[in-house]
């Protein structure tokens, strides 16, 4: 999935301390990494070769179906179809990466998960 590309596009323009930062983000950081949805449809919208719903996956991937997302505050069917699969898939791997400052929950085969403690 395409789309899915535009997440790692926006964050070229977020500064890497923020990228890697161990612990939570202050206001000011979290604001600026909330701008990598906008640089990367900005950036994905002008690629002919492209779908245009691809730079719309990458503005939508942190929309949240009740409307608590970012960037436009989406909610349910207004946000893409693709957009939401785009979000299960990034909720997953912020789950598995080491370097998640939230709650880590390690997948074990087809037998579930086990929830390992924060980092």
């Amino acid at each position: 999935m395409r789309g899915q590309w535009g997440n790692v596009v926006g964050k070229t323009a977020v500064p890497e301390n923020i990228l890697i930062k161990a612990t939570s983000l202050s206001d000011d950081e979290e604001e600026l990494f909330k701008q990598h949805t906008t640089i990367g449809f900005n950036i994905l919208r002008k690629i002919e070769s492209l779908s245009l719903q691809v730079a719309h996956v990458a503005l939508q991937h942190h929309e949240r179906y009740d409307g608590q997302g970012y960037p436009r505050q989406l909610r349910g069917d207004e946000i893409n179809e693709f957009a939401r699969i785009v979000t299960v898939t990034d909720l997953y791997d912020k789950t598995v990466r080491r370097n998640s400052v939230q709650y880590q929950v390690i997948p074990i085969g087809q037998q579930g998960f086990t929830r390992k403690v924060k980092y």
